[in-house]
């Protein structure tokens, strides 16, 4: 396969693709070389060094790309369906990732401190007593889905609670979520995921206002409060409240999600790597940053250059698509020693699952100290643990990566 060939987004939606990407990437990478690489409409970078470049620089917008990315969804459709669909999408204008500084600036010093190190520590029993909660659930079974059972539920609801939701509203939360995220994360136009889309926006923005509204008459130390504080002081607008809520939820739940998820299937598919665990529970810090190297909960970021740049091999037109393979860039044989070896002591291990730059993840710590937790309590309880053999299915997204579901089994073979 040759760039060209790479034209649509549904190659990388292709089930041999979702199943395994990394193939196809080094194809990619391979085939860019050390050849000049400028002015096309549409870039793809897969290299480790273009990709942190990209990154790193203020001069690539993601607010940019919105245009693109909304012309590309709603292609094909026309009269209600169409306004309503634009006006859904319209809401990322507001959402911290798809805002340049300024205004990515003053949202993200907004929500820093509940992201804090001693915030995300202070969860710490909260998050335990979830894990362990939900694998009491799934101890008298001979099976469970990863993703149903834990890795879906886990970040869904911690996420809930910093912001404010009640935890009872944790799977119409996830519904939504996952209606909106499923739409945009395939970067095309799917009529069977448009609706569920739209209505998800339309009702997690009416259960936001009833949020705040209760809020009003009820001040909490929680985030939901804290922004409703920032829209009264003039530093918050009632439309980027919203957003802002609708970001956390999916950033929140989505890659923690794929971060369990793609990390237990890999330690499943590598066992020496998961006896290395199991015998060394102090390893898990540098278990989770290669676990999230190896098959990185998300794949892409794109961005839109303000102006003519030159990096490296590359120069980017002012307007370009740049597309940043991130999961590729954390296969890089440039900047990783055997990349396609999951190897848990790996050490320097600078990958950029959680990206660099202004738009670094404000979760991270988050994200990584709930995966430890679950990572752990998976291992330490359930000693037998190994696929069932089912088939898995992925996401369709080329954005966000994980199973869709992962049946497996805590009894002996």
């Amino acid at each position: 396969m040759t760039t060209s060939d790479v034209v649509r987004q549904s190659v990388f939606l292709a089930p041999d693709v979702l199943a395994n990407p990394y193939p196809l990437y080094a194809a990619l990478r391979a085939e860019q070389g050390d050849g000049p690489n400028s002015g096309r409409t549409t870039r793809r970078l897969f290299s480790y060094a273009d990709i942190a470049a990209v990154l790193r620089d203020d001069r690539f917008s993601v607010a940019q790309i919105l245009p693109t990315l909304n012309r590309a969804c709603l292609v094909g459709y026309t009269g209600q369906i169409r306004a309503e669909a634009a006006a859904a999408l319209s809401i990322r204008q507001d959402m911290l990732l798809y805002t340049d500084p300024p205004q990515h600036t003053r949202l993200r010093k907004l929500v820093r401190p509940f992201f804090s190190a001693s915030a995300i520590e202070a969860l710490r029993p909260r998050i335990e007593q979830i894990v362990n909660t939900q694998i009491d659930a799934i101890r008298p079974s001979d099976q469970f889905d990863l993703i149903v059972d834990l890795a879906g539920p886990l970040p869904a609801l911690v996420i809930a609670e910093i912001i404010g939701f009640p935890a009872a509203d944790r799977d119409r939360l996830v519904a939504w979520s996952s209606a909106f995220s499923g739409f945009f994360g395939i970067g095309q136009a799917d009529p069977t995921k448009l609706e569920a889309a739209v209505s998800s926006y339309f009702d997690f923005s009416d259960y936001v206002a009833s949020s705040v509204k209760a809020r009003q008459d009820d001040p909490r130390s929680d985030l939901l409060t804290a922004l409703l504080a920032a829209e009264s002081r003039g530093e918050l607008s009632p439309r980027e409240l919203i957003a802002t809520c609708m970001t956390l939820l999916i950033a929140g739940s989505e890659t923690t999600t794929g971060l369990i998820g793609n990390g237990m299937l890999a330690l499943l598919l590598h066992p020496g790597q998961l006896d290395l665990l199991r015998q060394d529970p102090t390893l898990i810090d540098h278990a989770v940053e290669e676990l999230a190297r190896y098959d990185s909960p998300v794949q892409l970021a794109a961005f839109v250059p303000t102006e003519p740049i030159a990096i490296g091999k590359h120069t980017f037109r002012q307007g370009a698509l740049v597309e940043c393979w991130i999961g590729a860039a954390n296969r890089d044989p440039a900047q990783f020693d055997e990349p396609d070896r999951l190897y848990l002591r790996r050490t320097p291990n600078r990958h950029l699952a959680f990206g660099t730059g202004t738009h670094f993840c404000l979760g991270s710590a988050l994200g990584r100290l709930e995966a430890k937790i679950a990572f752990n309590g998976l291992v330490r309880e359930f000693p037998q643990l190994h696929l069932t053999g089912a088939p898995i299915s992925w996401r369709p997204s080329v954005v966000f990566r994980s199973p869709a579901s992962l049946p497996l089994a805590i009894k002996e073979k």
